[in-house]
C-alpha cells in the first residue's frame, strides 16, 4: 500500500477507515518492536499515546512533507514514528 492510500484512510470521515489506518500504524509499530525494523528505528513511545494520536501525527507529517506519500505506507509510518517517538540518547 502507498502512503497516499494510507493517508486517504487516515483522513477519512468514516470511523472504520480511521480504525484501519490506526491498525496499520500499530502493525508497523509491532513490526519495529519485534525486530523487523529495530536496526533502523528505535522507539520510545510514552504511556498514554493513543492510536488516534499516532494517526494524527502521521497526517501532520505527510501534510508537511507531501512527497513522502509516494513511498510505501510502511516506510511512511516508520518515518513518522521515528521522527515523533525516537528514543533520546542519554
Amino acid at each position: 500500500m502507498s502512503g497516499t492510500k494510507l493517508l486517504s484512510f487516515c483522513k477519512s470521515d468514516k470511523l472504520e477507515n480511521q480504525a484501519a489506518c490506526e491498525g496499520y500504524i500499530l502493525g508497523v509499530q509491532d513490526a519495529i518492536y519485534s525486530g523487523h525494523l529495530s536496526d533502523k528505528v528505535n522507539l520510545c513511545i510514552p504511556d498514554g499515546i493513543s492510536s488516534k494520536n499516532l494517526r494524527l501525527k502521521l497526517i501532520d507529517l505527510i501534510e508537511v512533507f507531501p512527497e513522502i506519500a509516494n513511498y510505501g505506507a510502511e516506510s511512511v509510518v516508520a518515518k513518522s514514528l521515528h521522527l515523533n517517538f525516537r528514543c533520546k540518547k542519554k
